[in-house]
């Protein structure tokens, strides 16, 4: 996603970005892969936290009839 936020800005020609220099797109990158990891882990909490698995104690239940 950063790389196409970055494609556009440098084809736009609103930033100027030396595409030689690794260290400086690779500082510029990372704070949207942190984003983009917190964001996955927040859907993925909301998703677990709706399906909650009953246990059914059935050992209760041996021997009992219906």
């Amino acid at each position: 996603m950063a790389g196409l936020v970055l494609g556009v800005l440098i084809g736009l020609g609103i930033m100027d970005l030396d595409l030689n220099n690794t260290f400086v797109i690779g500082v510029i990158t990372v704070p949207f892969g942190l984003g983009f990891v917190y964001l996955f882990y927040i859907l993925l909490e909301r998703k677990w936290k709706k399906t909650v698995v009953v246990i059914k104690d059935e050992i209760n239940d041996i021997g009992k009839h219906e």
